[in-house]
């Protein structure tokens, strides 16, 4: 199928799907929603999930957040680094104690 005549919703899957070395783009398969995420982290809630993601512009979670139309999805290995960046102590400083 040539990509100029298959339809929008192709065309947008063939640009999904390309990957490069310079930008790979997300895995889909970490995307999680929010109520997926509160259920695969007993820790933080659905409401303490949204919190984080109304406030995200200024606490660096939008690194790990694509919103498409009205729904948000969150990548969960970004969100997971965005998370050990939340340490009040690094790693590497608590082992001296």
């Amino acid at each position: 199928m040539n990509l100029l005549s298959a339809p929008s919703g192709a065309l947008s899957l063939a640009i999904f799907w390309t990957r490069t070395k310079d930008s790979p783009l997300v895995d889909y398969q970490q995307l999680r929603t929010v109520r997926q995420l509160a259920a695969e982290a007993p820790f933080v809630t659905e409401s303490k999930l949204r919190w984080w993601i109304f406030h995200s512009d200024t606490n660096g979670l939008d690194q790990a957040l694509i919103k498409v139309g009205g729904r948000v999805y969150i990548d969960r290995a970004e969100f997971n680094r965005w998370l050990e960046g939340q340490r009040v102590t690094p790693k590497e400083d608590r082992s001296a104690a």
